[in-house]
């Protein structure tokens, strides 16, 4: 179960790089403590023999190889934060903050040493994040919401997305343009940064009750919500 020397040297000189490559490969050592009980991975695992770290080897130098390697090991990361049609999921990250995870949704996670980075790929999710040295940040739609010792909701449709705050504030970026949304409020943002507005956090939010409420809303989305 030991890499080559080749593959070592190949490695290491990858590791050496970038520092984005180190943040991979120590994202991908977490994935590793936790990862092997996860059924995306335990249908990839051979039968009869368990996952090895000679496995976790083989992704990173996957990754080392280029784009396709990054999009092997970002499946692994994603399958651990998706849900299917009329599924929701409850997730706990490795930091104690908290994601609930709407239906039709996907979204993947990178904690460093330094911050927290969560990027919402589909759907939409709700956050509740731990008191931590590290910031905290939800990307989706180009644009970023950095939590301020909050609970918020991020909702990504059609390459738009809104944030809705439920506790503290947060700060949201697109661009060179930022706006603080404090609790009770919301922002939507696609090509540009909408403007600060009342938000009901009672109906963009049913569905964490298993409710979901619509008014005047297009078929099209009510189907993407389901």
């Amino acid at each position: 179960n030991k890499m080559s020397s080749s593959d070592r040297s190949a490695f290491e000189s990858w590791l050496a790089k970038d520092e984005r490559h180190r943040d991979t490969f120590a994202n991908l050592k977490r994935l590793w403590q936790g990862s092997s009980e996860l059924p995306a991975v335990k249908a990839r695992a051979p039968k009869g023999r368990r996952l090895t770290r000679r496995d976790l080897g083989k992704a990173v130098i996957a990754v080392a190889a280029g784009a396709a390697g990054w999009n092997y090991a970002s499946e692994y990361l994603s399958d651990a934060y998706r849900t299917g049609t009329g599924e929701r999921k409850l997730f706990n990250t490795p930091d104690g903050s908290k994601i609930d995870l709407a239906a039709r949704s996907r979204l993947s996670v990178n904690f460093t040493d330094t911050d927290r980075r969560v990027t919402l790929h589909q759907g939409e999710a709700f956050f509740s994040v731990a008191k931590d040295g590290r910031p905290f940040s939800v990307e989706a739609a180009g644009g970023v919401t950095t939590a301020l010792g909050t609970s918020f909701g991020v909702r990504l449709r059609d390459q738009k997305a809104r944030v809705i705050v439920v506790e503290h504030a947060t700060r949201v970026s697109l661009g060179s343009s930022t706006v603080s949304v404090d609790s009770g409020y919301e922002v939507e943002y696609g090509a540009t940064l909408g403007s600060v507005q009342q938000g009901d956090a009672g109906e963009e939010l049913s569905w964490r009750e298993g409710r979901l409420v619509f008014n005047g809303t297009p078929l099209s989305e009510v189907v993407k919500a389901l």
